[in-house]
């Protein structure tokens, strides 16, 4: 049975659909290979793989159908380089539509836009916003407006935002999905009155306020007028009822999240965690991040029972947990003393049958576990392991340190040295474990580890008194290092 253009058609409407990109790609392969390819078919292509960010697939769509290209394709080419950070290929697509004057839409300026801020590339984006803006067809760019505005206040760029956003406020005045964004640009430079400035005027503008705008007003309250007036945010959202009304506009989880992180220094982690329970009585599904904000609230304020009890009660009531969740849990463990519990909720093989993955904190986490339980070999042989599985012997400064540690203390003086001088190549450990590690070197009679290390102490500032130097040096009974010029400590504490 022959098949026409309308049914391959079709057919890829239904893998998109399905989200079956795979197939999609091998039928445009097909069709490209019989030359029956149109640009309707490419574009459903480029959407399938834009739905699943398949980054590699679209730029190589782009490359082996250019000549097909189109506003639509060229959207969702960008939309999957956008959600993937791949800022570079983004700007070859972008110049290569200028180039073949491509008619650019509001669709196909949000996408441009967002997938050159999605690198920070912040020139490109506001000279392609500039363009639009000044593109009497193009009805809004909210989204690339937007994307850009965030991307100044990671780059803690705010004069660069507030022009940005008087520019386009100019042209769309009552855009709100941009006023949010220049509120959440300004509350990441830390302008919270002119966050806080800025939603009062919203709201005398008159504008429809929705989720993320009182989402954004908690932070700025909460240090500037306390937090009983983010707490009124708060209990103004559940009585809305957003999620059953407004569901567009945002979750109420990240309001939720905003507002129990902006308790993490005011030391009411026992409001946080009755407004956790009051969104679980009022009927909402609390996810993992809002479990995990409360959790660290908690330990924030050193109530590690507190955090475990909310842990263990919300995984009774079946929230659903991420490997975050996990590493917290063992975290509050440790913190109890019950190093067995956590070790034993770290496992892999129950954390895969729950389709999680161990990740750098897990691994970091467990080892100190093992360790506070004097399991300094199990904790060795687990960092050996995962190295093995790296098949590279570079670890994290985490845990390069606690490997060096657990091999000090099991009596590898030598093993522990090698370690060391491999690890450490380019930033140093706490100086406690230096200080171990010299006092291994003088008993192993490591000389040039010795001069090596006190060099590397005086580049940053660190000396050791000439009487301690020649001690190290001549004697094999370690001695305590003699600090000098010291002026702060740290010991690497990344859990």
């Amino acid at each position: 049975m022959l098949r026409n253009a309308e049914t391959y058609n079709a057919e890829l409407e239904a893998y998109k659909a399905g989200a079956i990109w795979e197939s999609a790609l091998s039928l445009v392969q097909h069709l490209l290979n019989t030359q029956d390819l149109n640009n309707v078919q490419v574009g459903t292509l480029a959407a399938s793989l834009n739905k699943a960010a398949q980054w590699q697939s679209a730029i190589e769509t782009f490359q082996n159908t250019k000549e097909l290209a189109d506003t639509f394709m060229l959207t969702h080419i960008l939309g999957a380089l956008g959600k993937c950070g791949r800022g570079v290929e983004a700007t070859q697509v972008i110049n290569y539509a200028k180039k073949e004057a491509i008619r650019f839409d509001s669709y196909l300026y949000n996408a441009a836009i967002s997938s050159v801020c999605s690198s920070l590339m912040w020139e490109q984006g506001l000279n392609l916003l500039e363009k639009a803006l000044s593109d009497s067809h193009v009805s809004s760019v909210s989204r690339g407006a937007a994307d850009l505005l965030g991307t100044f206040g990671r780059l803690q760029e705010s004069q660069k935002a507030e022009k940005v956003f008087s520019n386009y406020i100019q042209r769309f005045p009552n855009d709100i999905e941009v006023y949010n964004a220049m509120m959440h640009s300004l509350n990441l430079c830390h302008r919270w009155h002119n966050s806080l400035s800025l939603f009062k005027s919203m709201a005398q503008r008159g504008l429809e306020l929705n989720i993320v705008s009182f989402t954004n007003a908690i932070n700025p309250m909460t240090r500037l007028l306390g937090w009983q007036a983010s707490l009124r945010i708060m209990k103004f959202i559940f009585q809305r009822d957003y999620d059953g009304k407004d569901n567009r506009h945002g979750n109420v989880m990240i309001a939720l999240n905003a507002f129990l992180s902006s308790l993490s220094n005011t030391g009411h982690w026992k409001m946080g965690l009755e407004m956790y329970r009051e969104a679980q009585d009022v009927g909402y599904k609390v996810d993992a991040s809002a479990l995990g904000s409360c959790v660290r609230l908690c330990l924030r304020s050193r109530e590690w029972s507190a955090a475990l009890g909310i842990l263990e009660d919300s995984m009774r009531k079946g929230v659903q947990l991420d490997v975050r969740s996990y590493n917290l849990a063992a975290y509050c463990y440790g913190c109890g003393y019950m190093w067995e519990k956590a070790v034993k909720l770290l496992d892999p093989t129950l954390m895969q049958r729950r389709n999680l993955f161990a990740n750098e904190f897990s691994f970091s986490i467990k080892t100190r576990c093992l360790m506070l339980g004097g399991q300094w070999h199990r904790a060795a042989s687990l960092l050996r392991g995962l190295q093995s599985k790296k098949g590279s012997r570079t670890l994290s400064l985490p845990l390069a340190h606690t490997l060096v540690t657990c091999l000090l203390r099991l009596g590898h003086s030598d093993a522990a040295i090698e370690e060391f001088e491999l690890q450490f190549t380019r930033n140093l450990p706490s100086l406690t474990l230096v200080r171990d590690i010299l006092r291994a070197a003088s008993r192993r009679g490591r000389k040039d580890t010795i001069r090596t290390l006190t060099e590397r102490l005086k580049t940053v500032g660190v000396e050791i008194s000439t009487s301690d130097n020649k001690r190290y040096d001549t004697t094999t009974n370690a001695q305590r290092v003699m600090w000098r010029n010291l002026s702060t400590t740290s010991d690497h504490e990344d859990l």
